[in-house]
């Protein structure tokens, strides 16, 4: 019987989707930071061959696929953030202010893309069969249903690398020290 929310031939075209949101965040990132002065064209060519370049990997368009929409939900909500403010009486010299001030909203941006970008990574290259060797660390229940040990392969894998002791405490050492040198190094306001 026929749906008319049949969605399911979009699967076949989701490599197109990606190499038209590489294509869009590339020209974009380029025009912004003005890599080749306003040369539009020369923007449109890389970021063309970069988008192409990005098909070629399969693993890659996995991972973009699983990306896109983490980023699309973080897009959405600021946006209501950014509503919701502006209902309460907020311009958008404010908001603009906010960013120019507080470099704290772009480092937490930041942090939270990459750790988006690590994560759909890692399930893309960590899936696959578990590994036959034992090791020291210990097994970490996840939700407790399903267990899973740092030398394993899989999505579970990487949160239990990713919640293990010591990588937690490297994480927050690293970021106290981001954080220290962001502050230390800033200009004071007078």
């Amino acid at each position: 019987m026929a749906n008319p929310i049949q969605v399911g031939l979009l699967a076949d075209f989701s490599p197109v989707f990606t190499m038209l949101f590489v294509f869009a965040f590339t020209y974009a990132a380029l025009q912004y930071a003005k890599v080749f002065g306003d040369n539009k064209s020369i923007h449109s060519i890389m970021a063309i061959v970069l988008s192409f370049l990005v098909l070629l990997s399969p693993n890659l368009v996995k991972a973009i696929n699983l990306m896109l929409p983490w980023y699309v939900m973080i897009m959405v909500l600021i946006l209501i953030f950014l509503m919701a403010f502006g209902m309460l009486g907020a311009k958008e010299g404010d908001f603009e202010n906010l960013l120019h001030s507080r470099t704290s909203v772009v480092y937490w941006v930041l942090i939270i893309s990459i750790i988006i970008f690590v994560a759909s990574l890692g399930t893309i290259y960590f899936s696959g069969q578990p590994v036959n060797q034992k090791s020291s660390m210990p097994t970490v229940s996840l939700n407790g249903t399903t267990t899973s040990s740092v030398n394993q392969r899989g999505p579970g894998a990487f949160w239990a690398t990713l919640f293990h002791p010591k990588v937690l405490g490297l994480i927050f050492t690293l970021l106290t020290a981001v954080f220290t040198v962001s502050l230390l190094s800033s200009v004071p306001k007078s």
